[in-house]
């Protein structure tokens, strides 16, 4: 749009400027946001808050106190250019303040220690609240002449905690000898078949999803996603786009989502094994490295750095700055270090590996000299102390090299203040934010196979029952505005900003990685619920746009949004998502191959020379086939979903076998197979899942899929049904594909596109 003299026209360059506003992430806003008065081609900007109460005019914010609840305030922009004019809305997200109950009691801490070794104490106590809920407070312990003893004994040091006058207490217990707290059993029962070992076959949504998500990615402009980069590195952008969204020049956040695009790359082809995509993650790399080589050359940059910004953010986190003006600088790091090391474990990219040691030679070379109470400060700022799964890529690339350096990075990371109540068993999640954290808890696992501590999988393995019994929705997505709530909280919290979608992306690599220590069925319970129900929903595999939702809104009415243009955290992870849903099919040991997932799909056991294949009808899961080829001995360990409601019938080349062993919610049969069908018949009907704090209201349930309603009736729609009666009046539909009851039409969450729908709703108590 141009006029006469060839010049960009007003209206033009107020759209351009409108698209280029960022004021970071609107969705859990906690400090004043920074509104810009001019626009990057000229406009003026002047800014209108629709409840100055909690957004002023300014953007200063003022947070509702506890109780009120977030407030969502429209904030609009007029944009100004000669005599036109151009508005844009933005909704921000202004969160409550945290509970100010009095503080009740604080428990104590106590720790077995043996003579000699140095003492050290949690940064972090547990107090208990008078609402009977438990969180964390900062406290400060009392100078003590030594930090170690030579004398077995007992003895108590003393602390001062935030906002109590209570004292903490730390009961030490100095032993002359203590058992070893390496664990024996670090080492993992099970295994991971590797990638290129299996594959989806036809017949399901998550092969038409992941050829979905393959040609979005083929079509993906690689000198956009490294727009940032060659501009931090004063190299060619070669005519490239700029990123946009959370990856937009002007935001703090740039370079995560290039990151992602590794790792999707990286196990796209691994699935696939097509050269395109390998030639793609090759150019990547080889420019990426160039980068790494101009960055390391420039002033005020230090040898190893890469990033799509400087190291500036780096410095003001080590000030104490807070979001946004710096915004999460090592979990962008974390991003780009995992695509990098991905590139290496899945394609053999030896280059991918050696930029990766540099950029961690790095982060040692930094963290290292800072003091242990520096480094709790800074884990423990919101959003721009987030540092998503340092520990667990620095615990991975020390396993890839060997160089002890890594490990004793990926301890700088532990943070007091989630560790500290997980290794207790002590809910203190309330406020907490959620995916800020889950990537701590993979860090702390990969941590206890690396250095045998018991506590470190006692850390992960409470945080997973916690958060699985006590804060999932029945999709078994968490998290309400990326927020954790009172324990049991559900019902409390059905909104439209339910269930972030790379919480759950990273709940299923704990529970993945928690099933190889120990191989029971409760996991794969939750991971198949989250998988079908939540993940696969989440993707836009209706076309390629590489789309996928942040939320997937719960509340009535609910219409999912997949995001193509933001590069939200949730953005990142969708690109990864329909490459892993092969992740957790299948495990092995020496001489066993369990099937955790019902999912169309064949696996490949080298070992053994055979082939398993399985297949079932699309979204039906009540008859699945199994096929092996080649002849070998082995223990074949079939799940019994907790969804199953007869007994299960399975039968080998049409026999029917009598009294199978049920052992940890597998179905074990151990024999010498030669080029066998197996036959799983699992029936399945309709059941309610009821919130816990509110058990009227409930979802619905075919089997492992969760039923929704197509509706845009913003109330709670009320149906006469209970778990007596709900198979008798739910009618099935198209052959299984759609239900209807009460006059509505049902149909599975991970079918709905556009529709608005309802997920929960009033049913008889």
């Amino acid at each position: 749009m141009q006029n006469n003299d060839g010049d960009m026209s007003a209206e033009h360059v107020l759209e351009h400027d409108a698209v280029g506003i960022y004021l970071g992430n609107l969705n859990t806003v906690d400090s004043d946001l920074d509104l810009p008065s001019e626009g990057s081609l000229g406009s003026k900007i002047t800014w209108h808050s629709g409840e100055i109460l909690f957004v002023s005019d300014e953007g200063k914010i003022t947070r509702p106190t506890f109780g009120v609840g977030d407030r969502v305030v429209p904030l609009t922009a007029k944009l100004t250019f000669q005599d036109a004019t151009l508005e844009k809305q933005f909704l921000v997200t202004v969160i409550e303040q945290e509970a100010s109950h009095d503080i009740r009691s604080i428990l104590p801490v106590h720790v077995n220690i043996r003579m000699y070794d140095i003492v050290r104490l949690p940064a972090f106590v547990i107090v208990e609240k008078e609402d009977d809920n438990f969180s964390v407070e900062k406290v400060k312990w009392d100078d003590f002449e030594t930090k170690s003893f030579d004398m077995p004994g007992n003895f108590d040091i003393f602390g001062c905690v935030e906002n109590t006058v209570l004292k903490a207490v730390a009961h030490i217990k100095i032993l002359e000898q203590m058992t070893d707290d390496r664990s024996k059993d670090s080492k993992k029962r099970v295994f991971e078949f590797p990638g290129e070992s299996v594959k989806l076959l036809e017949g399901s949504q998550f092969i038409h999803a992941q050829n979905t998500f393959l040609q979005y990615l083929l079509n993906v402009d690689d000198d956009q996603m490294l727009y940032n980069f060659k501009v931090a590195a004063n190299l060619d952008t070669k005519g490239a786009p700029q990123m946009t969204g959370w990856d937009a020049p002007e935001c703090n956040l740039k370079g995560h989502t290039t990151g992602h695009y590794l790792s999707a790359l990286a196990k796209a082809y691994a699935c696939t094994k097509d050269d395109k995509i390998k030639k793609k993650l090759c150019y990547m790399v080889n420019e990426l490295e160039q980068c790494q080589k101009s960055l390391s050359s420039m002033d005020g940059f230090h040898d190893g750095f890469l990033s799509a910004y400087s190291e500036e953010q780096f410095d003001r986190l080590e000030e104490f700055e807070r979001y946004p003006a710096i915004w999460a600088p090592y979990y962008t790091l974390h991003k780009i270090m995992a695509g990098l090391l991905d590139t290496y474990r899945l394609t053999n990219n030896e280059k991918a590996l050696v930029i990766c040691t540099r950029l961690g030679k790095w982060v040692y070379n930094r963290l290292s000299v800072l003091p242990q109470e520096k480094l709790d400060k800074m884990w423990s700022i919101y959003i721009a102390g987030e540092f998503g799964g340092m520990s667990e890529v620095l615990t991975n690339l020390y396993f890839e090299t060997g160089i002890n350096e890594f490990l004793v990075t990926a301890n700088y990371f532990n943070n007091d203040k989630l560790y500290y109540p997980m290794s207790e068993g002590v809910d203190t999640l309330d406020n907490m934010h959620a995916n800020q954290h889950i990537p701590q808890i993979i860090g702390s696992l990969k941590l206890f196979e690396a250095q045998g501590n018991r506590k470190y999988f006692d850390i992960a393995n409470n945080f997973w029952h916690i958060v699985t019994q006590d804060h999932a929705y029945h999709i078994g997505g968490v998290g309400e505005n990326e927020m954790f709530n009172r324990k049991g909280a559900i019902a409390s919290y059905i909104t439209t900003k339910t269930a972030e979608s790379c919480a759950s992306h990273n709940m299923l690599k704990l529970t993945k990685d928690l099933f190889t220590h120990i191989p029971n069925h409760t996991y794969m319970d939750y991971y198949e619920n989250v998988l079908v129900n939540h993940i696969l929903s989440a993707c836009d595999f209706h076309e390629a746009s590489g789309g996928t939702t942040y939320f997937m809104p719960l509340s009535p009415a609910g219409q999912k949004k997949f995001d193509t243009f933001e590069n939200t955290c949730c953005h990142g992870t969708g690109l990864e998502n329909p490459f892993g849903f092969t992740d957790a099919i299948y495990f092995k040991d020496k001489v066993t191959l369990y099937v955790n997932l019902y999912i169309p799909s064949e696996v490949t056991w080298d070992e053994k020379a055979v082939t398993i294949s399985q297949t079932t009808r699309a979204q039906d899961m009540t008859k699945v086939t199994f096929r092996v080829k080649g002849a070998a001995q082995f223990l074949l360990k079939l799940r019994r979903p907790s969804w199953v409601v007869q007994p299960v019938v399975i039968s080998i080349n049409g026999e029917i076998l009598q009294d199978v062993k049920l052992n940890d919610g597998y179905f074990e049969i151990n024999r010498f197979w030669n080029n066998d069908e197996i036959e799983l018949q699992l029936p399945y009907s309709f059941h309610l899942h009821r919130t816990s704090d509110d058990p009227t209201i409930a979802g619905i349930f075919y089997g492992p899929l969760l039923l929704v309603a197509l509706s845009d009736n913003p109330e709670y729609m009320n149906l006469s049904i209970n778990e007596n009666t709900i198979c008798d009046k739910m009618k099935v539909k198209d052959g299984g594909n759609s239900f209807e009851l009460e006059g509505n039409v049902f149909i599975p969450l991970n079918q709905i596109y556009h529709q608005k729908y309802s997920a929960y709703f009033k049913v008889n108590n």
